[in-house]
């Protein structure tokens, strides 16, 4: 019963002696409210007519897809899942005047298939969201049907290489419809197969089979390759063995029939080119930005060294301090733009895609590095210029010799 206590008992082993602890715990509902759907407000900078103006842009944190099936039996109006959060979140959002909005699936692993499905049917009518083969080879089209679009307007979507299974369906559809862009690492984790863990016997354990593979509405699996971004921001996570396609014996990319009835929006392929131009410059002239670039070059440097292991025994450092994990999720209930460079990015792009869809032209940023370029073989192509007349003008000044004159006859 809710408020009695469970005490659990854990055996510590040491070189020495096991030690035995008993942990007591109150047994309650457990409500994870950090791992549910959560919305900011954030406001980008922009130029028009050579004003400056401020851009209303939403940005959704989803860590998870996730549903509460009690509350969905019990037909509860409201239950809480990450499709009904979402919507939620996307009529506050409404409400302080959104321009655009913007999900964030960086950290997101996955969880359920439906949820995925219901989120994706918030931004289209209706039509296949994912295709899944089972061990027999059918498949089956699994499609948002209720007809109704919930948000009709710019959309953006983050991705990492942590965001995994149900977060790349979402992202693989909203890609292969052109519903919005795709913004972050390189590619999606590459988790496109479902498995069981199938009993062997009670002191035998399990064995885990693969029962089922996800592909996306377009035929291409997710499986290995994952959702690459329309738009890459430099990540170091990138260049980690983090993702399906560092497994040994993981299954291959493939492709099968494109589901019928896709529809396409059109709102990515003409807008992509200048909007990346511009992010490209902007990551290239970031300080931030700059020191990522530079781990990046650092890791691949240094990385044949690091498979190398020395038999001889160092001595370990009193003062030395405990190793930062890089990759340690913030729970701070804090929202910090200014510490997420990724965000800073996103919000700078999702305001360039919502001023080209909306018919205005954005100035063209060249990338430093390409300016610098130009401007280096701008000078040396002027000083060849000015050599060469320099050493005409010398020809025509120089006076004949007696040998030409008498060839001339004169």
């Amino acid at each position: 019963a809710q408020g009695t206590i469970v005490r659990l008992s854990v055996l510590r082993e040491s070189s020495s002696s096991n030690q035995k602890v008993v942990i007591p715990i109150i047994r309650e509902k457990i409500q994870l409210v950090d791992q549910q759907a959560s919305s900011r407000l954030v406001e980008a900078d922009v130029i028009v007519a050579g004003k400056k103006q401020k851009m209303k842009i939403g940005v959704i944190t989803l860590p998870s897809f996730y549903i509460d099936f009690e509350g969905r039996q019990q037909k509860l109006k409201n239950y809480r899942s990450s499709s009904n959060d979402t919507r939620r979140e996307i009529d506050l959002l409404r409400k302080k005047g959104i321009e655009g909005l913007l999900i964030d699936l960086r950290s997101n692993g996955g969880g359920s298939l439906e949820e995925s499905i219901m989120l994706a049917g918030l931004f289209f009518d209706s039509g296949p969201v994912v295709q899944v083969k089972s061990g027999n080879g059918e498949t089956e089209a699994l499609s948002d049907r209720d007809g109704k679009t919930f948000y009709d307007g710019p959309m953006g979507v983050m991705i990492s290489r942590h965001s995994a299974s149900a977060s790349e369906i979402f992202a693989g559809a909203i890609k292969d419809y052109e519903r919005g862009i795709i913004i972050g690492g390189d590619h999606t984790f590459g988790k496109g197969t479902v498995q069981n863990l199938n009993d062997v016997a009670p002191t035998l354990g399990a064995i885990k089979v693969t029962i089922n593979q996800f592909y996306r509405p377009s035929g291409a699996t997710t499986q290995l390759r994952g959702v690459s971004s329309d738009i890459r921001l430099p990540s170091l996570l990138d260049e980690l063995e983090v993702g399906e396609k560092t497994y040994d014996y993981a299954l291959p990319f493939e492709k099968i029939k494109a589901a019928p009835n896709i529809i396409n929006f059109k709102l990515v392929g003409k807008y992509i080119q200048n909007i990346r131009q511009r992010s490209n410059a902007r990551v290239a002239a970031d300080t931030e930005f700059s020191k990522v670039f530079k781990e990046i070059e650092e890791f691949k440097k240094n990385k044949e060294e690091r498979s190398k292991v020395s038999l001889k025994e160092k001595k370990s450092e009193a003062s030395a301090k405990p190793e930062k994990d890089e990759d340690a999720l913030d729970v701070s209930e804090n929202f910090n733009l200014v510490k997420d460079i990724y965000m800073q990015e996103g919000v700078k792009l999702m305001a360039d895609y919502i001023r080209s869809i909306n018919g205005n032209k954005l100035g063209k940023i060249v990338l430093p590095e390409v300016e610098k370029a130009r401007k280096k073989q701008a000078a040396k192509t002027a000083k060849i210029t000015k050599n060469k007349a320099a050493a005409n003008k010398k020809v025509s000044n120089k006076k004949p010799s007696k040998g030409a004159l008498k060839a001339n006859g004169k």
